[in-house]
């Protein structure tokens, strides 16, 4: 009895113990598996948990999830947007696909406040993931935005590194003022370092090349774009909307996911430009014009030797007048023979400057990412290196990125983020002085400009860059000898940006419908421009040129005694160089704490955010101009006095300090009212306040609102029936935005100091200037806007179209407004102007064919507007309506109109006339050949002829992706419409033996009797322009070149990127242990599709303003992607 019960003891406790190890053995058994969507594309933080025991995971960046369960279990798998799918545990590993739930699919608005499900936002937004726009090669993110948005207009003005594109959001909504969008990266406003307008864009100035606000953000670190774009959409950013928003979401760790490196290399290469994309004549062709013009008086030896600017044939002149020292004769006999085979060597020469200037030097980008995660952090850091080795011989650029951001879960409760962004770049260009608009002579001029495009597209290949003998080749510019090398050599600029932003984030939920949220984000960035100017340059030779009498009274870089005008001049930069240094920085704070309230009850969903915020942005400015710093010997400075009185006769200050702080404060409030997740409003109102404009309570102060309201249709029960409609929704947003320009700065007047001339010295006295007089009365610039947008999606979202339309009423909009001229001031800034714009949206993606090894989708934008400036009480003068430059802003006409003179044909000597129309002095001899008053301002509008605007009115992209396999085949076209180009000026008044001709020359007028043939004017004899005048010679073809003859339609459709993709497959990869491996090749801006005729090369976006602007290249990239 004993012995049995002992038995059924052991046996019992056998059991126990068995079940015991059997529950532990399932316990411990790990699963594992990958998690992915229809087209096969791993799905990360996808959210798996055993359904018996609640375990959990997330998948990692390839989709991969391990969680422990037993085989039998029942493991869930979902995913935000996708049907939730349940499968049983087996023995293998799981390879779970999940479809899409094309009722439940909502994207998240990141609106830099908040993330906002799409159906509960009432705002006109567009979001873009980061590999989809991705173009290699391609270093400053703005430019990736091109056509890929709808309304979101780019113009590549200038395609030099850190330089802006000209951007704008439906048109943009100032005047005068920058209508640049407001950029946000992860919720913090990044502040521009410099401001700039329209025209100041196109500058080519050195300031340029700072104008980007993002050129120090590495794309690779972006995980998404928003763009914001109607007054709901930016209701938030009240005062400072009026142009819109881009709101940048940096990429992040993820949590409980292994630590994961990877490495992106690209390499790119750039097509030197080729002169048989221009419409430019060779060496030969311009041999015979210069024939031409020698036979009619140019060309005599003392303008030659003597004038300001001379080619070949002051090396012809000088060669036959100077002794070669080693033989005791002349450099070149005074023969005919000589002079002929002189001039042989030259019209054969064909000097190809694109050539010599322009290298293929390569661009590298190289990029190391580092992403994971414990269970209560999640990191991702990266440093990024970038090196343009230089498209010219005068460029290079180096940067180097840094990005870490740590996630901590301090508990289910408490969440803080902690990022850092830093980029240090060195940036070498051309030497280069500020551009000037000579409204007298109706040109913009640049003292020095050396830029490698221009001189290219400028000078003639007669010209040759060295001798015979390897030595440099020098001709006359500037009264002094010149050679390009030589230039840049001498005369060089560098460029030192050093930006570093630190940002922390804290979230603290207090339940699970309220949360305190606050944002902390400083930022210092610092920049210095360092103009070097050797001795042996151009242009110290030309602060020195005084050779003889004639010499020095016509060169202007002298110093002239304006009490003594016949004395000779003098030398002020008597030793040493020029040293110009432009020092920027920026100080930036921004302080938010926010409370979100998001709670459904039954059917009601009821959300709220109120946010209160202080900002700061101290910007300081400080030129300074040295003369006399001897860079050969030891950088000692010796400054002539004589330099300062000629600085002080211009009214040119060496050095000076600016110092601007915009301060700022927003209270907000927004709510959100949702029904059964068909119907919902939404309110917002802000409070502005910001020490910017004026003095009163009005200008101090500013109250934005915005109303709006959606309707999800296809959640209403009548549309169950149809299928294939999948997303129907029906939006409406009104609502007031604004912004305060950056020309109100004088709520105090501004003076500035200076000394008073006087005929003796010891007379001179201090004295202060009024630059600007008291403005108190400045305020914002606002804007009423009214969005109604529909949402549809067809065949499971197979076809997604989002459709807006749109009217904006700005209003107080800032301009130059002429007053009587009390006080000293002619023209003040006061809120005097209204504009309207209307237009459409529509942007449509499509998912054409998609199986298991195949799929091809589509994607299509294309925005059209119409704008109208409706008030306007200062009226440009015809300079600026001609220039095309933006600042052609007349009532009744878009925003930076484009006007021409009108062009009556040529007389019967073969020079241009035009109609002036009622302008009083149009009643001379000579009125209708150079009667064009730039300045005029009064009659301008009456006689100029009227084209469009410079921006289009039509926007456009469209791109095909096709995957087969481990392939991947796309194409991008972009394309704009209705803005009209001024062509670049042909028609140099001032002709010479430096000057390249365009071809359009063939057809110029000879002979009496051509007027009624040819529209293309005549080169003038010198007994023509003695007779005419030269001035008058001058102002007529400058007329000519700003009348409809130069101008062409600025439409075109651009192939922008073709790219060929290929991953390499797993089981090779398997084999070299990595985890992922990629190899892209990319082509952009191959060709254009369409482009006017009569732009004959020049490209339609691009203004040649010379300075340290280029053009956007056609390039190669290569690009090798590696994961471990």
């Amino acid at each position: 009895m004993y012995r049995h019960i002992n038995i059924k003891k052991a046996l019992t406790t056998f059991s126990l113990l068995f079940m015991l190890l059997t529950v532990m053995a399932q316990t411990d058994e790990t699963v594992t598996g990958t998690i992915c969507n229809e087209q096969g594309e791993p799905l990360i933080g996808a959210y798996v948990h055993v359904v018996e025991t609640k375990a959990k995971a997330v998948t990692d960046v390839d989709g991969r999830f391990t969680v422990k369960a037993a085989v039998g279990q029942t493991l869930q798998a979902s995913y935000i947007g996708m049907l939730t799918q349940q499968v049983k545990i087996g023995k293998r590993p799981l390879n779970i696909v999940l479809k899409d739930d094309s009722r439940q699919v909502d994207e998240v608005v990141v609106t830099g406040y908040q993330n906002i499900r799409n159906r509960v936002y009432t705002g006109a937004a567009t979001s873009v993931k980061m590999d989809d726009i991705k173009l290699e090669g391609i270093a400053d993110v703005s430019r990736m935005l091109e056509g890929r948005v709808p309304g979101l207009s780019i113009q590549n003005v200038s395609g030099t590194f850190g330089s802006a594109p000209r951007i704008n959001i439906r048109g943009g909504a100032s005047i005068i003022g920058n209508v640049q969008p407001l950029w946000v990266i992860d919720g913090a406003v990044y502040e521009d370092l410099v401001h700039l307008s329209l025209d100041q864009l196109a500058s080519g100035d050195a300031v340029t090349l700072i104008s980007s606000a993002v050129s120090g953000l590495n794309p690779s670190d972006i995980q998404d774009i928003q763009v914001l774009k109607d007054a709901s959409a930016t209701s938030v950013y009240g005062a400072r909307a009026l142009n819109g928003v881009i709101v940048i979401t940096t990429k992040s760790g993820r949590r409980e996911s292994p630590l994961r490196v990877s490495y992106s290399t690209e390499n790119t290469v750039r097509l030197k430009p080729r002169y048989g994309d221009f419409d430019l004549l060779n060496s030969q062709e311009t041999m015979s014009i210069y024939q031409e013009m020698y036979d009619k008086g140019y060309f005599g030896i003392s303008n030659s030797l003597y004038g300001r600017r001379s080619g070949i044939y002051y090396q012809l002149y000088k060669d036959i007048s100077t002794i070669n020292p080693a033989t005791g004769t002349y450099y070149l006999p005074n023969t005919p023979e000589a002079r002929a085979d002189f001039l042989r060597k030259r019209e054969y020469a064909n000097t190809n400057w694109f050539d010599l200037l322009f290298t293929m030097k390569p661009i590298t980008n190289h990029m190391i990412t580092l992403s994971g995660g414990g269970k209560n952090t999640a990191t991702y850091a990266s440093i990024g290196f970038y090196h343009d080795g230089g498209w010219t011989v005068a460029d290079k650029v180096s940067r180097l990125t840094a990005n870490v951001k740590n996630t901590f879960y301090i508990n289910d409760k408490f969440t803080a983020t902690l990022s850092a962004q830093g980029n240090i770049r060195s940036q070498k260009a051309p030497g280069t002085l500020p551009q000037r608009k000579n409204n007298t002579l109706g040109v913009f001029e640049r003292d020095f400009d050396i830029n490698p495009f221009s001189y290219a597209l400028g000078t003639s290949r007669t010209l040759r860059p060295y001798n015979e003998d390897g030595s440099l080749e020098y001709y006359r510019n500037n009264w002094a000898p010149f050679n390009i090398f030589n230039e840049y050599a001498n005369n060089k600029m560098n460029i030192d940006v050093l930006d570093f932003k630190i940002q922390g984030e804290a979230t603290y939920r207090l339940n699970d419908d309220i949360a305190l949220k606050a944002l902390l984000s400083t930022r210092q960035a610092y920049t210095s421009t360092t103009h070097e100017i050797h001795e042996g340059s151009n242009v110290v030779k030309a602060f020195r040129a005084n050779e003889n009498p004639f010499v020095a009274q016509q060169n202007i870089y002298l110093v002239h005694d304006k009490d003594n005008p016949l004395l000779q001049p003098k030398v002020g930069l008597t030793h040493g160089g020029l040293l110009n240094k432009t020092e920027a920085s920026l100080k930036s704070l921004l302080a938010r704490i926010a409370f979100d309230f998001d709670k459904r009850i039954g059917q009601h969903d009821l959300k709220a955010f109120a946010f209160t915020e202080v900002r700061s942005a101290e910007r300081t400015v400080n030129p300074f101009q040295g003369y006399g710093i001897q860079y050969d010997r030891g950088n000692q400075v010796y400054t002539n006095p004589l330099i300062f009185e000629k600085l002080a006769n211009e009214g040119t200050n060496y050095f000076n300090y600016h110092k601007r702080n915009d301060r700022g404060v927003t209270f907000s409030v927004n709510g959100t009212y949702g029904y059964a997740g068909k119907y919902v409003f939404n309110a917002v109102f802000n409070c502005e306040g910001s020490n910017t404009s004026g003095k009163g309570a009005r200008a101090l102060w500013l109250p934005t609102w915005n109303v709006g309201a959606k309707w999800n249709i296809d959640q209403e029960a009548f549309m169950k029936e149809y299928r294939t409609i999948s997303r129907l929704a029906l939006r409406a947003s009104y609502g007031l935005t604004a912004k305060m320009n950056e020309e109100a700065i004088n709520a105090n007047a501004i003076y500035k100091s200076g000394i008073v001339n006087r005929h003796y010295f010891n007379d001179r006295e201090n004295k202060l200037d009024i630059l600007h007089l008291e403005n108190r009365d400045l305020t914002w610039e606002k804007m009423y806007e009214l969005n109604i947008g529909l949402e549809l999606g067809l065949f499971n979202n197979r076809i997604s179209t989002t459709l807006d339309v749109y009217q904006r009423n700005t209003f107080d909009l800032i301009d130059l407004v002429r007053t009587s001229g009390v006080g000293g001031q002619y023209y003040k800034y006061a809120n005097f102007g209204d504009m309207r714009t209307r237009g459409m949206e529509l942007g449509v993606h499509t998912k054409n064919i998609v199986t298991d090894s195949f799929s091809w989708s589509t994607s299509l934008t294309l925005s059209a507007m119409d704008q109208e400036i409706t008030r306007l009480l200062n009226a440009p003068n015809a300079f600026d309506m001609v220039a095309g430059r933006g600042r052609g802003n007349i009532v009744g006409y878009p925003r930076g109109s484009l006007f021409s003179f009108n062009f009556q044909g040529l007389n019967n000597n073969g020079l241009p006339t035009f109609n002036f129309g009622r302008y009083p002095a149009s009643q001379g001899e000579l009125t209708n050949i150079a009667g064009a008053d730039f300045l005029d301002a009064q009659y301008a509008k009456s006689y100029l002829l009227y084209h469009g605007p410079i921006e289009p009115r039509v926007i456009g992209g469209f791109s095909n992706t096709l995957k087969y396999k481990g392939w991947e085949l796309s194409f991008f076209l972009t394309m704009q419409a209705g803005n009209k180009i001024r062509l670049n000026p042909t028609f140099d008044p001032e002709f010479g033996d430096l000057n390249v001709f365009s071809k359009s020359y063939y057809n110029r007028w000879l002979n009496p009797g051509d007027e009624f043939k040819t529209n293309v004017p005549v080169l003038p004899s010198q007994e023509l322009i003695a007779k005419v005048g030269k001035e008058n010679i001058e102002r007529a073809y400058n007329t000519y070149n700003y009348s409809q003859q130069m101008v062409a339609d600025g439409s075109f459709v651009r192939m922008k990127n073709i790219s060929l993709a290929y991953d390499i497959p797993e089981n090779f990869l398997k084999k070299v242990r990595l985890r992922s491996m990629n190899l892209r090749l990319n082509v952009t801006n191959p060709f254009l599709i369409y482009a006017d005729k009569k732009l004959k090369g020049q490209d339609p976006e691009y203004y040649k303003s010379g300075g340290v602007s280029l053009p956007t290249p056609k390039q190669y990239t290569v690009t090798l992607n590696i994961g471990f």
